[in-house]
């Protein structure tokens, strides 16, 4: 959610008026607390969606056990928040990686 100008800072609130869904339900699934039901994650996905102007597949925005099918949300965003295309390093959900050395 750090890749829309919507949900990038105080998110639970806003996705929760959005989806229609009650604060404490996003806050909880915000924090790992709970797990999204089938349709609650389709509901904050068609909210994703409604705000960035993207297709979106759900299991790019909730990874099971953590775990995404793309790395970072930014290519499939098309957002820069988290790339530095004119250093030579990139850095992606706070981790930088060094460009230096390839060839």
């Amino acid at each position: 959610m750090a890749h829309t100008n919507r949900y990038a800072f105080d998110p639970a609130p806003r996705l929760a008026r959005d989806t229609g869904l009650s604060y404490t339900t996003i806050y909880n699934i915000l924090h790992g607390h709970n797990s999204p039901t089938y349709w609650t994650a389709i509901r904050i996905t068609e909210a994703l969606e409604r705000a960035t102007g993207k297709c979106l597949d759900p299991r790019e925005i909730m990874g099971i056990n953590e775990k995404f099918p793309t790395e970072c949300g930014c290519p499939f965003m098309g957002c820069r928040h988290c790339e530095y295309t004119d250093l030579d390093t990139t850095v992606v959900s706070t981790v930088e990686v060094s460009d230096r050395g390839k060839e």
